[in-house]
């Protein structure tokens, strides 16, 4: 079904960029339909306190998927030591990547260096970008004290929850021990949903967990968010295709995480083991 407030929205940021009486009756009718116009900022540079780093520098090693026999391109980039970030009342939702404080938006260097290319769209913020401005649904906020980010765009889906959550969770481990009462912010998904839960509780090392609703916009009054080692994005834009250039993979990183879910499950490797496997959805939702 069509969203008509959204449509409505879509069109009327294409006004809002014009300095005229139009542009500001948009901006009102904006406002009017449920949403509120944000400028887009660089989330890495707007922190009141950045924390020692957690894990040393690494690199980033990203590969194009090729035909069988082709030969292998390997996009490889360094990454320098995980510096914690810490923010005041940030509001956020458990499904986004998009931050927002007063009339601005903060996204992460993974998204924002890349805002010509990538969408931010959530089902419940319906993020509707244009230029450096951004429009979001407006929500009641429910207020929570302190906690670490452990959520972002997708973070209810599996392959987002274990490729770019749990490195995440993994790494809040390594926090000063001044952060040990710290929980961590997690989608609904991370305590209902059985195969999430039990990747939590291997990484968390014992950290209290405060769960998000996903349809909820949360002010955290204070906010550790550690930048992502692992990124993709959800979408790109009409027209574009993922390139190895938008993703992180701290190889490193993920090589401990693997090592941490083996060992916690009592899984050895034995010579005879299958190399590879193949998991497929049924063709409806590949």
């Amino acid at each position: 079904m069509t969203d008509i407030r959204r449509s409505i929205t879509k069109r009327l940021m294409e006004r809002t960029q014009e300095t005229t009486i139009a542009a500001r009756f948009a901006k009102n009718a904006i406002n009017a339909v449920g949403y509120a116009i944000f400028d887009i900022k660089n989330l890495d540079l707007q922190a009141v306190q950045r924390l020692p780093a957690v894990y040393p520098g690494s690199k980033s090693e990203v590969a194009r998927p090729v035909p069988l026999g082709g030969s292998k391109e390997l996009h490889v980039t360094d990454l320098p030591p995980v510096e914690p970030l810490v923010f005041n009342n940030l509001q956020a939702q458990s499904g986004s990547s998009v931050f927002r404080h007063h009339r601005s938006a903060f996204v992460g260097s993974e998204i924002y260096e890349h805002l010509d290319r990538v969408r931010m769209d959530s089902e419940f913020e319906t993020c509707i970008v244009k230029g450096d401005r951004v429009a979001l649904k407006r929500s009641e906020v429910a207020k929570i004290d302190r906690g670490i980010c452990a959520f972002g765009q997708g973070s209810s889906n599996w392959y987002h929850w274990v490729a770019e959550c749990l490195p995440t969770v993994l790494l809040s481990q390594n926090l000063p021990s001044a952060y040990d009462d710290y929980p961590l912010l997690v989608p609904e998904a991370a305590l209902t949903v059985p195969s999430f839960k039990d990747t939590l509780d291997i990484c968390r090392g014992g950290r209290n967990v405060v769960p998000m609703k996903e349809a909820q916009l949360y002010e955290i009054a204070e906010l550790v968010y550690i930048p992502p080692q692992v990124s993709g994005p959800f979408n790109v834009s009409a027209g574009s295709w993922p390139e190895p250039k938008d993703y992180t993979q701290n190889i490193d990183l993920m090589q401990q995480l693997r090592n941490t879910i083996l060992n916690a499950l009592d899984i050895r490797r034995t010579d005879d083991g299958p190399k590879k496997v193949f998991l497929a959805r049924p063709p409806g939702t590949r």
